[in-house]
């Protein structure tokens, strides 16, 4: 796993796909199963942890997505399921999709405080 390009100083929300709607417009952290890599690599087609469809339109200064199965995209939301990603990273072969679907929600949950 590499997080060359994110920036953990600052955290973003962590986000499933329909929690993107709330975050039109911000920047969001987000995990895809990638499911396909086309116009040359600058979109990246996944499945987020909620089993949601998304589009992530990768800036041109990101050079190669990474050919991880996962993937974690740092961006802005620029529609419903759709980000332009200014960070990726791998995530590797294997994520336990369940669990940080669980995490997202508890994140933006009632009560969130007694965990943050």
């Amino acid at each position: 796993m590499t997080t060359t390009n994110i920036d953990i100083s600052a955290p973003k929300p962590k986000v499933n796909g329909e929690q993107m709607g709330l975050f039109s417009g911000k920047t969001v952290q987000l995990v895809l199963e990638t499911t396909s890599n086309s116009e040359g690599g600058s979109v990246l087609k996944g499945k987020a942890a909620d089993g949601m469809e998304v589009t992530a339109h990768l800036d041109q200064s990101l050079g190669a997505a990474p050919r991880s199965r996962f993937i974690e995209v740092e961006g802005v939301v620029t529609g419903p399921q759709e980000i332009k990603a200014t960070n990726v990273a791998s995530f590797g072969e294997s994520v336990d999709l369940f669990a940080y679907n669980e995490m997202c929600k508890m994140l933006h949950a009632k009560g969130r405080e007694m965990i943050l």
